[in-house]
């Protein structure tokens, strides 16, 4: 009867031990911020990114002409 009591007891703390990461992880996500698919951001990447792509100095020292806030250009 002893031995039947410490097995039940067993489980359910070994099924506690299981379950609790499980609730403490599952929480809801919150926002951090708005995703912009085309934002003017995003097109300055994709015009530097197509500027590296065509292996073109002109094109390249262009784009980094229009997003350069300091006018560093090489």
């Amino acid at each position: 009867m002893l031995n039947k009591t410490k097995t039940n007891l067993m489980k359910k703390l070994i099924l506690f031990i299981l379950i609790t990461p499980l609730i403490s992880f599952s929480q809801e996500k919150e926002m951090n911020g708005t995703l912009y698919k085309n934002g003017p951001y995003v097109e300055a990447v994709r015009t530097l990114m197509n500027a590296y792509k065509s292996n073109n100095v002109k094109d390249v020292r262009n784009a980094y002409e229009k997003i350069s806030t300091e006018n560093i250009v090489f």
